[in-house]
C-alpha cells in the first residue's frame, strides 16, 4: 500500500503505520462522526474518574482496563476495526461522538442487533440506542437501556459473546472486567451535596426548577439520595419499558433517552410535559432545564492526551507481566503485550514526517524487545522471558526521552494536528 511500510512483521506480527497513511491517523478517526471538531476529539479524552486500587486488587483492576481497551477479547469483525470497549467508553465515560455507517443514525448511537459483528444477533430492524456512560456503574444495576441484567459481570459477558460474537470469556477475565468497571466513579459535581441536593452555590434558576423536580413528582424516579435513579423499569411514551437512569453527568452524555432521539435537555422535559401531563409553564421548563443542567454538570471533564500520559500507561500495564510470566500464565501475557503492540502502534502515528523516522525506529525497536519477551514466554521459558522483559524495560527507559524531547513537533501537539488536518480536508475538497 502506498505510503505505508510494515515494520518488523515477520518477526513481530504487528503494523506500524508510517508516512502518508500515518498522516490518515485511521485508527483514531475510524470510529469518529463526521464534521465533528476532530482536533479537538484527538487531542483530548474524557476524564479518568475512578477510585485508586488498593495493592490487593492492583493486579486484578489493572488486567481489566488492559481487556476493556483491547479489542482482542471482542469478536472478529471488532478486532478487525480495531474496536474496543474503551472505543465507546473512553476512560468509562462514553464516546459522544462515536458513528459507525449503516450502524449509526446520530452521534452517539449503535445498533448492536445486527448481522455486522455477530449474525445470530440480527433482529431485522434498525434500532440504534445511545451508549451509556459507564462512571458510578457499580451503583445504578440494572443495565443496558432495558434493565435486563442484573451484575457488571453478566452484563459484560453478554457484550462479549452475544453483541460482538467474541469467545466466551475465562473467569478471571470476567473477574478483571468486574474489578475495573466496579471502581469507575461518577465525577465530582461542586453543586451537589452528599444527599443531592443543590448547594446554596448553585443558580438561582436551578434552585427553582430544584423545587419544580420535586413538585412535579420527577423525583419519585430520579431519586437524588440514590444516583438520581430508582433501579425500576417504566413506560414513559417512546415506545418500550427503559430503566430510571442516572443523572448525574448527563451534560455530556447527550443525545437522551434510549435511542438517543432527543439532543437537548430541553427537549427532554417538553417531552415528560407532554407525556406524564405536567402542565408546566414556560418558566417552570426553563428552570427544571437548569436544574438538570446543575445536577448533570460535570467539572473539567476532558483532559488532554499525551505522549507523557501514553507512556505512564504503558508503564503501569508492562507491571501486569512479573506477575503473569512469574505463574507463566500466557493468555494475559498475550492480551498485555497485544494492547502494548497497538499502544506502540498510536505513538508511531504521532510522530509521521519523513524527519522523524528515527524516532519511529527507536518505536519499531520497543515492539521488537517485547515480541521477544512475549516468544519465550510461549516456549515455556520463564527465566528468558523475565530476562527479554528486563532487557524491553532498559531500552524503554533510555530512549524514551528521544520521543519526549520531539513530543511538540509529533501530532500530540494540537496546533500541527489541527494544520495537518486541515491540510487534509483542502486536499479532499479538490
Amino acid at each position: 500500500m502506498s505510503g505505508r511500510r510494515l515494520l518488523g512483521a515477520t518477526f513481530i506480527g504487528l503494523t506500524l503505520a508510517t508516512g502518508l497513511q500515518a498522516q490518515d491517523l485511521s485508527n483514531e478517526t475510524r470510529w469518529l462522526a463526521p464534521d465533528l471538531d476532530t482536533t479537538l476529539a484527538l487531542a483530548s479524552q474524557p476524564r479518568r474518574t475512578m477510585a485508586t486500587p488498593d495493592e490487593a486488587s492492583w493486579f486484578l483492576v489493572t488486567l481489566g482496563e488492559v481487556a476493556f481497551r483491547s479489542p482482542d477479547i471482542l469478536g472478529p469483525v471488532a478486532r478487525r476495526g480495531g474496536l474496543s470497549c474503551n472505543v465507546c467508553h473512553p476512560n468509562g465515560h462514553v464516546a459522544a461522538n462515536f458513528f459507525a455507517e449503516e450502524l449509526s443514525d446520530k452521534p452517539g448511537n449503535v445498533d448492536l442487533t445486527t448481522a455486522v459483528f455477530r449474525h445470530l444477533a440480527d433482529d431485522g430492524v434498525f434500532n440504534p440506542v445511545n451508549i451509556p456512560s459507564l462512571r458510578g456503574v457499580a451503583a445504578t444495576a440494572p443495565y443496558g437501556r432495558e434493565g435486563l441484567v442484573g451484575t457488571v459481570r453478566r452484563f459484560s459477558r453478554t457484550v462479549i459473546v452475544a453483541e460482538f460474537g467474541g469467545d466466551e470469556p475465562s473467569g478471571r477475565l470476567l473477574d478483571a472486567l468486574v474489578a475495573y468497571q466496579q471502581l469507575l466513579d461518577f465525577a465530582p459535581n461542586p453543586a451537589l451535596l452528599d444527599d443531592g441536593r443543590l448547594a446554596d452555590t448553585a443558580p438561582k434558576a436551578a434552585r427553582r426548577g430544584e423545587v419544580v423536580f420535586v413538585q412535579s413528582s420527577c423525583a419519585r424516579c430520579h431519586l437524588p439520595d440514590d444516583h438520581f435513579m430508582d433501579h425500576r423499569r417504566y413506560r414513559v411514551g417512546s415506545g418500550g419499558t427503559y430503566v430510571t437512569p442516572t443523572l448525574l453527568g448527563l451534560a455530556a452524555t447527550s443525545p437522551y433517552f434510549h435511542d438517543g432521539r432527543y439532543s437537548t435537555l430541553a427537549d427532554v422535559v417538553a417531552h415528560f410535559n407532554a407525556a406524564g401531563n405536567l402542565g408546566l409553564g414556560r418558566q417552570e421548563r426553563r428552570d427544571l432545564v437548569a436544574y438538570l443542567d446543575a445536577v448533570g454538570a460535570v467539572e473539567n471533564d476532558r483532559q488532554p492526551v499525551t505522549l507523557d500520559g501514553v507512556l505512564a500507561d504503558m508503564n503501569r500495564f508492562d507491571r501486569l507481566l512479573d506477575t503473569t510470566l512469574a505463574a507463566g500464565d500466557l493468555a494475559p501475557t498475550r492480551l498485555v503485550v497485544g494492547e502494548l503492540h497497538r499502544m506502540m502502534a498510536g505513538l508511531d502515528e504521532r510522530f509521521p514526517e519523513a524527519d522523524q523516522a528515527a524516532l519511529r525506529g527507536v518505536i519499531l525497536d520497543w515492539a521488537i524487545a517485547l515480541r521477544a519477551t512475549e516468544r519465550r514466554a510461549e516456549a515455556g521459558d520463564t527465566v528468558g522471558a523475565a530476562t527479554a522483559l528486563a532487557a524491553y524495560r532498559r531500552l524503554f527507559d533510555t530512549t524514551a526521552e528521544q520521543l519526549r524531547n520531539a513530543s511538540g513537533q509529533s501530532l500530540f501537539n494540537p496546533q500541527r494536528l489541527n494544520a495537518l488536518l486541515a491540510s487534509q480536508a483542502k486536499k479532499s475538497l479538490r
